[in-house]
């Protein structure tokens, strides 16, 4: 599996995990940038970025240990 497939894998699971507790969020920085413009990953962008609103932050917090199972690393 290469980086881009990798990353696509990774927010599944994010997106997974957020919608079933109604988790808010969008893609940001370099991911938002590489779906834009390149309609993909960028090859060189080795992260995901995602926003959230402030006030979701309590909710997601205790969710990095499911995430951390999902063998996504949390930073």
């Amino acid at each position: 599996m290469n980086a881009e497939e990798k990353s696509i894998k990774t927010l599944w699971k994010i997106k997974k995990i957020f919608d079933k507790h109604n988790i808010e969020y969008w893609l940001d920085e370099g991911t938002l940038l590489g779906a834009v413009r390149e309609k993909k990953i960028i090859k060189w962008d080795h992260d995901i970025d995602l926003g959230a609103w402030i006030t979701t932050i309590p909710k997601i917090i205790p969710l990095f240990d499911e995430i951390r199972k999902e063998d996504i690393e949390v930073g």
